[in-house]
């Protein structure tokens, strides 16, 4: 419970301050950390407007936690910064799972030190944790800019992590297939009114089938130019054969590129090894 004998919340952010809430990425749902970046804690010099008070706030939509240790947890999600909070700060975020006027939060709770209860509000609310009750940018109703659909190009795989629910088979997506795939992709995004295509090649391991990826996209691409909606592409991978004229093909393709890490090196490590190895070589520390 959060009083004056713990500690007083705490909100590590991003330095980026040129960070805009989009609604998306590339993890679609908001279930990544796409915005990492160097940590700071915020400050709650910046006093809260007059009248703000009385407002509803309440905690912003498609936000998830997840534990870091014992003290600290770290929230992401489509329309916030990453940021981490110590349990003190996680319980009075909490407060807001419902709307609340900030002057209720005090009046609740008065065994919280006023001066903490207030550093600790400004700070979620920088950090756009909650916002206004009603906030029109988190129109959920709104209609999608983007159709994404998932390519899981092969069942292969490098790598044989521990966790990992893939039979490793060696079974990869035929040609026909995958442009049968986009067809049918740009067909309903045009019919849907969709502006842009967003396309990801997965696997497995999608970088074994990197010619397909690059004959896929190329046809991708052609369709893109005859229906004139806008064309997105992301290849997922776990970065072990990222190689010059793999880069050199991305960047050619206008492909972005998504690594798989499974934390700090000490636990991403100990969970991944080579088919009939140990993965000592791949180290997060050095990507």
């Amino acid at each position: 419970m959060l009083s004056k004998k713990i500690d007083r919340p705490q909100i590590l952010v991003s330095l980026n301050s040129t960070y805009i809430p989009t609604g998306q990425c590339d993890c679609d749902g908001g279930d990544c950390a796409c915005d990492l970046s160097p940590l700071t804690e915020l400050s709650s010099d910046i006093r809260l407007s007059l009248g703000i008070l009385d407002t509803e706030f309440v905690r912003v939509p498609n936000s998830q936690m997840m534990n870091l240790d014992d003290t600290y947890s770290i929230c992401f999600g489509t329309y916030h910064q990453v940021a981490v909070l110590n349990q003190s700060a996680i319980y009075l975020l909490e407060k807001f799972t419902n709307p609340h006027k900030l002057n209720d939060i005090a009046i609740e709770h008065p065994e919280i030190d006023p001066i903490d209860l207030q550093a600790g509000i400004q700070e979620l609310y920088q950090a756009r944790l909650i916002a206004p009750n009603n906030y029109s940018s988190f129109d959920l109703n709104e209609i999608p800019e983007t159709l994404t659909a998932w390519l899981h190009i092969t069942d292969r795989c490098n790598l044989r992590c521990d966790y990992c629910y893939l039979p490793h088979e060696a079974k990869d997506m035929s040609i026909d297939i995958g442009k049968a795939a986009i067809e049918s992709t740009f067909r309903s995004a045009t019919l849907n009114n969709y502006r842009r295509v967003k396309l990801k090649y997965a696997g497995g391991e999608a970088l074994l089938c990197s010619p397909l990826i690059k004959d896929l996209h190329l046809y991708a691409q052609s369709l893109s130019k005859e229906t004139d909606i806008i064309l997105d592409g992301v290849v997922l991978s776990n970065g072990t054969l990222i190689t010059p004229e793999i880069i050199e093909m991305l960047q050619r393709l206008n492909l972005r590129l998504m690594i798989s890490l499974d934390g700090l090196s000490s636990f991403h490590n100990i969970q991944r090894s080579y088919s009939g190895m140990h993965l000592n070589e791949i180290r997060t520390d050095t990507l």
